[in-house]
């Protein structure tokens, strides 16, 4: 595997000294940070780029290309709640389907003021204009569940929002498929190109440390549930040293062991650093974080999100290669079994 970000991206069809409107979707920070070898690539092809978000993913890019201009986007306000994707979704269906209304609108008035050439979308359905090129980004073309009623339903939203767009890019490349079942297409339109493993890690050669990453992302509550099962569970394991990385700025006053490192919000440079010298990771499912591990080679312990299907899926089609747990089954000797496993 090429080691480098924009390196293993197949850009042949990466439009060139265009201006293009690039909005990222604030769910967690992986949409985010795997647009960053993307916003990269399409900068060395003297792309002109104003970069649209909101909250902690608006927040990095910032951080990242602060010479671009930014937009900020209609909040989404996504919570998971509850321990089912359907349940969530109908629970919030009126405000998200509000959000996609709201950024649509907001696009068009920046369309209106700026016109670009292109909008790209990460994840983020209302981010069109009929009167220039519209790009989707996502590894879920085709939504998972175990319900038939609700895979079809999904599926007829999904195929209802990509009507919009005149073209899929899909994160994912044939050596991993990482997306598996998710990134198949029965349709002809809009249409679909793979562009390669969106990853800010760079590659090479792992020195690992006795020392375990727990890395947090995702939507409230849950990913606060999992920080205190990690932090009741780990706070007296001290056979290897903790880094905690918590994703968020939010509630800093935590009562962790004093032999911990914590990062509230970690960059690539740390992150990348982590899965190179860590003997495990324990991590959610998350689909770019799967992207991440593949490319450092890094041993991890998954546990989705409960209750979300796809992060469900994705951990268990990937099972023999990172072992997974449920978040409500996860216990400091099942963490001890994954790393006795690890050193055979």
């Amino acid at each position: 595997m090429k080691t480098g970000p924009t390196d293993r991206l197949v850009t042949t069809h990466f439009p060139s000294h265009q201006k293009i409107l690039y909005c990222v979707l604030n769910w967690g920070l992986g949409h985010a940070s795997r647009s960053i070898p993307v916003i990269e690539a399409l900068l060395q092809k003297g792309n002109e780029i104003t970069l649209a978000s909101d909250g902690m993913p608006l927040a990095l890019l910032r951080r990242t290309f602060p010479d671009l201009p930014t937009k900020e986007l209609p909040a989404y306000g996504i919570r998971y709640p509850r321990a089912s994707i359907l349940q969530n979704m109908l629970l919030q269906a009126w405000s998200i389907n509000k959000a996609i209304r709201k950024e649509n609108m907001a696009v068009e008035h920046l369309y209106d003021n700026h016109g670009y050439d292109y909008i790209i979308s990460d994840n983020r359905p209302g981010c069109y204009h009929p009167a220039c090129t519209s790009i989707f980004i996502s590894h879920q073309l085709e939504p998972h569940h175990p319900n038939a009623i609700v895979r079809w339903l999904f599926k007829h939203v999904n195929q209802w929002h990509f009507r919009h767009f005149q073209q899929l890019w899909v994160p994912d490349d044939d050596q991993w498929c990482l997306s598996g079942n998710l990134s198949k297409a029965d349709f002809e339109k809009p249409e679909v190109l793979w562009i390669g493993l969106c990853s800010q890690m760079i590659g090479g050669d792992r020195i690992p440390e006795k020392k375990i990453a727990l890395i947090l992302s995702g939507p409230e509550p849950q990913r606060s549930f999992l920080e205190a099962i990690l932090i009741k569970q780990l706070s007296g394991f001290k056979d290897y040293e903790v880094t905690l990385v918590r994703g968020t700025d939010q509630g800093t006053h935590l009562d962790l062991p004093t032999h911990w490192e914590v990062i509230h919000l970690a960059d690539a440079g740390q992150v990348n650093q982590l899965m190179h010298t860590s003997a495990l990771v324990v991590c959610r499912s998350g689909y770019s974080t799967l992207a991440d591990l593949a490319v450092t080679g890094c041993p991890a312990l998954l546990i989705p999100t409960p209750g979300q299907t796809e992060q469900e899926y994705l951990a268990e089609r990937h099972r023999l290669r990172w072992p997974g747990i449920s978040q409500k089954d996860f216990t400091l000797s099942v963490l001890q079994k994954v790393l006795e496993e690890g050193e055979k």
